[in-house]
């Protein structure tokens, strides 16, 4: 995903979704590429989904200090929102 390109919801979707069934394919940087894309198309959803593959992302790295507040970010929105 290139930063100066338009890229449509459903394709971020996608790619949330591509991320979540197999996290295996997730990285840092793309995850962050994708919540990027979702802010930018006003997705807070889809920008807390990304958030969540970012830090699973992170804590299969070793970073679960960076995680758990990633985590507890997009709970407490999802609570707020009433987003399950």
């Amino acid at each position: 995903m290139s930063g100066t390109a338009v890229i449509s919801a459903d394709r971020v979707e996608a790619v949330v979704l591509g991320m979540e069934v197999d996290r295996r394919t997730a990285d840092r940087e793309q995850a962050e590429a994708v919540e990027r894309a979702a802010v930018e198309l006003g997705r807070d959803d889809l920008a807390a989904r990304a958030r969540l593959v970012l830090a699973d992302a992170l804590a299969r790295g070793g970073e679960l200090a960076a995680s758990a507040p990633l985590l507890h970010e997009v709970h407490r929105w999802a609570v707020l929102e009433n987003d399950q």
